[in-house]
Protein backbone atom coordinates (compact mmCIF):
# COMPACT_ATOMS: atom_id res chain seq x y z
CA UNK A 1 0.00 0.00 0.00
CA UNK A 2 1.43 3.16 -1.00
CA UNK A 3 1.97 5.95 1.81
CA UNK A 4 -0.62 8.28 1.00
CA UNK A 5 -3.15 5.29 1.51
CA UNK A 6 -1.57 3.97 4.78
CA UNK A 7 -1.33 7.45 6.33
CA UNK A 8 -4.51 9.22 5.49
CA UNK A 9 -7.15 7.29 3.66
CA UNK A 10 -9.71 7.15 6.48
CA UNK A 11 -9.60 11.00 6.77
CA UNK A 12 -10.66 11.50 3.20
CA UNK A 13 -13.25 9.30 2.37
CA UNK A 14 -16.42 10.58 3.92
CA UNK A 15 -14.90 12.68 6.45
CA UNK A 16 -13.40 14.23 4.02
CA UNK A 17 -15.56 17.22 2.73
CA UNK A 18 -17.52 17.31 5.70
CA UNK A 19 -18.04 20.76 8.02
CA UNK A 20 -15.11 20.73 10.86
CA UNK A 21 -16.52 19.39 13.86
CA UNK A 22 -18.48 16.22 12.28
CA UNK A 23 -18.05 12.92 13.99
CA UNK A 24 -17.90 10.16 11.71
CA UNK A 25 -18.15 6.32 13.31
CA UNK A 26 -16.92 4.40 10.23
CA UNK A 27 -15.05 1.42 8.65
CA UNK A 28 -12.79 1.65 5.38
CA UNK A 29 -12.08 -1.11 3.10
CA UNK A 30 -9.57 -0.75 0.10
CA UNK A 31 -8.78 -4.02 -2.47
CA UNK A 32 -5.49 -2.69 -3.82
CA UNK A 33 -4.91 -2.05 -7.47
CA UNK A 34 -3.70 -5.08 -10.18
CA UNK A 35 -0.61 -4.27 -11.18
CA UNK A 36 -1.06 -5.62 -15.03
CA UNK A 37 -4.34 -3.87 -15.34
CA UNK A 38 -4.54 -1.02 -13.02
CA UNK A 39 -7.75 -1.65 -11.93
CA UNK A 40 -8.91 -1.86 -7.83
CA UNK A 41 -12.03 -3.98 -7.28
CA UNK A 42 -12.91 -2.33 -4.38
CA UNK A 43 -12.34 0.95 -2.19
CA UNK A 44 -15.41 1.57 0.30
CA UNK A 45 -16.03 3.72 3.45
CA UNK A 46 -19.11 2.82 5.47
CA UNK A 47 -20.33 4.38 8.52
CA UNK A 48 -22.85 6.84 11.06
CA UNK A 49 -21.80 10.86 10.64
CA UNK A 50 -22.77 12.91 13.26
CA UNK A 51 -23.02 16.24 11.97
CA UNK A 52 -22.35 19.55 14.29
CA UNK A 53 -26.20 20.22 14.24
CA UNK A 54 -27.23 17.21 15.92
CA UNK A 55 -28.58 15.63 13.35
CA UNK A 56 -27.31 12.11 11.73
CA UNK A 57 -26.97 9.39 8.99
CA UNK A 58 -25.90 6.01 7.68
CA UNK A 59 -23.87 5.91 4.68
CA UNK A 60 -22.28 2.98 2.66
CA UNK A 61 -19.86 4.01 -1.07
CA UNK A 62 -18.84 1.09 -2.68
CA UNK A 63 -16.40 1.86 -5.60
CA UNK A 64 -15.67 -0.96 -7.62
CA UNK A 65 -13.46 -2.28 -10.86
CA UNK A 66 -12.12 1.91 -10.54
CA UNK A 67 -9.30 2.88 -13.45
CA UNK A 68 -8.74 5.50 -10.88
CA UNK A 69 -6.22 6.29 -8.58
CA UNK A 70 -6.39 6.39 -4.94
CA UNK A 71 -6.80 10.08 -4.24
CA UNK A 72 -9.79 10.15 -6.97
CA UNK A 73 -11.67 7.35 -5.66
CA UNK A 74 -11.09 8.83 -1.99
CA UNK A 75 -12.62 12.17 -3.59
CA UNK A 76 -15.49 10.61 -5.21
CA UNK A 77 -16.52 9.11 -1.68
CA UNK A 78 -16.06 12.21 0.27
CA UNK A 79 -18.06 13.85 -2.47
CA UNK A 80 -20.62 11.38 -2.27
CA UNK A 81 -20.89 11.87 1.82
CA UNK A 82 -21.04 15.54 1.42
CA UNK A 83 -24.24 15.93 -1.00
CA UNK A 84 -26.22 13.37 1.88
Amino acid sequence: MENYERDSYWQKRLKGNLPVGTVVAHKTGWSGTNKETGITAAVNDIGVVFLPDNNNFFISVFITDSKENAEVNEKIIADISKAT
